[in-house]
This record gives C-alpha cells, structure tokens and sequence, in this order.
C-alpha cells in the first residue's frame, strides 16, 4: 500500500474509535468486548502508520509516531500492563487529535503527489 493509502486505513480506523466513543454510554472498562475493540483498533493503527515511510513521517512532526508505537508494544506484549483510565484518555484526547493531524498529513502528501 502507499502511504496515502495507509495514512487513510489508519484515519479511518481512528475516526471509527472517536465515533464509537461518541456513542458509549458506559466507561470503556464496564465492557470487555468494546474494550478489545479499541485495543484491537489502536493495535491496526499503529501498523499502519508504521508501515509509511520515514518521509511521510518527517512531514508530519507532530504526529506521535514513536509513542503510538509504544502504546502498541505495550498492548500486544504487556497487556497486563494496559491500564483501562489511560487507554480512556488515549479515546478521548489523543484519537481525535490523531484523526485531524492525518486529516492535515494526508492533504500535504496529496497535494504533493496528485495523481
């Protein structure tokens, strides 16, 4: 996939989480199947953001690229670990402000690369 392509796969999924969060009725932790969908999600996003390249990275510094690949190793290899309150603070603060920093990535890469 191209890094356009990879940045929209992990906008989208990040998008999905701040909707559902929008929706949930009920702390994160109260619902362990919510709860591992957002694990699972974070897990998907990481991989993609991982798999651009370093320039499409260097573009766009303030996109967290190395702790989003932190919270992910933790997920997938500590999850005893994980804390529910922080994962709830990652959905509500840091997932939005991801969504509108790869809105603004994936407009600089497609202006600079029109097809």
């Amino acid at each position: 996939m191209s890094d356009l392509a990879e940045l929209e796969s992990a906008r989208s999924i990040a998008a999905r989480i701040v909707a559902l969060d929008a929706t949930r009725e009920r702390p994160l932790g109260s619902n362990i199947g919510e709860l591992n969908d957002v694990l699972f999600s974070l897990i998907m996003i990481a991989t993609r953001l991982s798999r651009t390249s370093a320039d499409a990275r260097a573009v766009a510094p303030e996109i967290p690229f190395a702790r989003i690949r932190a919270t992910r190793n933790l997920i997938v290899h500590e999850p005893d670990r994980v804390s529910v309150s922080r994962i709830e603070t990652i959905v509500a603060r840091d997932v939005p402000a991801l969504v509108r920093d790869l809105d603004a990535l994936i407009e600089r890469l497609a202006v600079a690369a029109p097809d």
